[in-house]
């Protein structure tokens, strides 16, 4: 069975992945641009990663620039991300900042879907139940740029994050093709035991690439591709990675 979550017409489930294109441009123009040359093709969803926004700091502005971007995106889904410096992303504000870009975020109905890191706050229990008030749908996120934890950890990880969250997402850096091989066994593993529960993984760097096409195969909703620039390493430029999942979905047999 596929996951039932569905945005815009849209299902996260594993069955068939959804390319996610993020937006990593700095300044407004810039961002519109890029959001105006996606969508002369159809997307499946993109994400606006807010922490590379020059003025990511002010909740006015932000909320602006993302309401003009959710009346462009049509039909595709808007993930709206603010990463943080410790999760590998640019935003160096405060965690009370980052609360409070949260909840506006949430609160203003602009995105369809909201990038939020569980263990950034100090509470993320009180948070999260404060963000699902406001009927935002949420990606509760775990991003290690330096390692690929220990199988138990991952699974614990995710089961924490489910408990709070409408899908959960896990990111993780292999040091060696065993550590890719234990980030496909968790998605796996967490696809069968919560399948109401859409689960995003990869492993990342050029060691890791399988991850972003095997999606079908292992469990992972949405992979992450390449527009003008990636957000992480290892990102497959957008065209090759949809030529790749039209190979897997033409050729796997469940």
């Amino acid at each position: 069975m596929g996951h039932t979550m569905e945005i815009k017409g849209k299902r996260l489930t594993h069955e068939r992945p959804l390319i996610c294109i993020p937006i990593v441009e700095k300044t407004e123009e810039a961002i519109l641009h890029e959001m105006e040359e996606l969508m002369k093709e159809p997307q499946d969803m993109i994400e606006w990663r807010i922490d590379f926004f020059e003025d990511c700091e002010d909740p006015e502005k932000v909320i602006s620039l993302l309401k003009r971007l959710q009346e462009l995106s049509k039909d595709t889904i808007l993930v709206a991300t603010v990463r943080t410096k410790m999760q590998g992303g640019q935003f160096e504000g405060s965690n009370s900042l980052y609360e409070v870009l949260l909840m506006t975020i949430a609160d203003s109905g602009a995105a369809d879907l909201m990038d939020v890191e569980f263990f950034t706050v100090q509470n993320p229990s009180d948070l999260f139940q404060i963000l699902k008030g406001f009927q935002t749908p949420i990606i509760a996120s775990h991003h290690d740029f330096s390692e690929t934890p220990e199988l138990d950890v991952m699974r614990m990880l995710l089961k924490d994050m489910a408990g709070f969250s409408d899908v959960v997402k896990l990111a993780v850096m292999p040091k060696n093709v065993g550590d890719v091989l234990n980030l496909l066994k968790v998605t796996y593993d967490f696809n069968q035991a919560y399948p109401e529960v859409p689960i995003i993984s990869m492993s990342m760097g050029k060691l890791g690439m399988v991850s972003r096409i095997s999606g079908e195969v292992f469990g992972s909703c949405v992979t992450f591709g390449a527009a003008a620039l990636a957000s992480a390493p290892g990102q497959i430029e957008r065209k090759e990675l949809r030529s790749a999942l039209d190979f897997m979905h033409e050729h796997y047999v469940d």
